[in-house]
């Protein structure tokens, strides 16, 4: 039996060409309409109404905890609807980008 774990390594991808890889990720969540994701980097090319493709790469272990092949994932047409801040003193800012399928 093998298993997804952790958070994806995620290539954002204009035109068939990746332009970015975040790597700062620290909170993933996908349903049938969108995708949320949180991270420490700021990204100047996200801004509303931004559209792109996504590849994601997931770690897959067997239930022995023991590494097997990556899993890919290629999500088409993404739209950036939403840009969210948690800011508290003294810690760096989540950023929370929320894009439509």
């Amino acid at each position: 039996m093998n298993f997804l774990q952790d958070i994806p390594n995620i290539s954002v991808i204009i035109n068939d060409s990746p332009i970015l890889n975040i790597d700062t990720v620290t909170f993933y969540k996908e349903d049938e309409k969108t995708i949320t994701m949180s991270c420490a980097e700021y990204i100047p090319q996200f801004k509303r109404g931004f559209t792109c493709d996504m590849k994601l790469e997931f770690s897959q272990t067997n239930n022995n905890q023991v590494k097997q092949s990556n899993i890919h994932d290629d999500i088409k047409n993404l739209v950036l609807v939403y840009i969210n801040k948690d800011a508290q003193l003294g810690n760096i800012i989540d950023i929370k980008y929320i894009f439509y399928k």
